[in-house]
């Protein structure tokens, strides 16, 4: 398995979220947490976070910025 502090670093082509995810609120909301908790311990960048979650950077800085505040 991979190291955790690489996660999702060496997929090829993120793709859309899974319609099994977007058709699931729980899972929707799983998804973002799990992003979210990546991003604030570092293991992913913004750009990185926006596109596993199918959102523009600037939704993401959003997103982000309403984290801290």
């Amino acid at each position: 398995m991979a190291d955790q502090k690489h996660i999702g670093a060496n997929a090829d082509h993120p793709g859309p979220i899974p319609e099994s995810v977007q058709e699931n609120p729980a899972r929707k909301e799983e998804l973002f947490l799990f992003v979210r908790q990546a991003l604030e311990q570092e293991y992913i960048s913004l750009g990185r976070a926006a596109e596993i979650l199918g959102l523009h950077r600037e939704e993401m800085r959003k997103y982000a910025r309403e984290w801290v505040g």
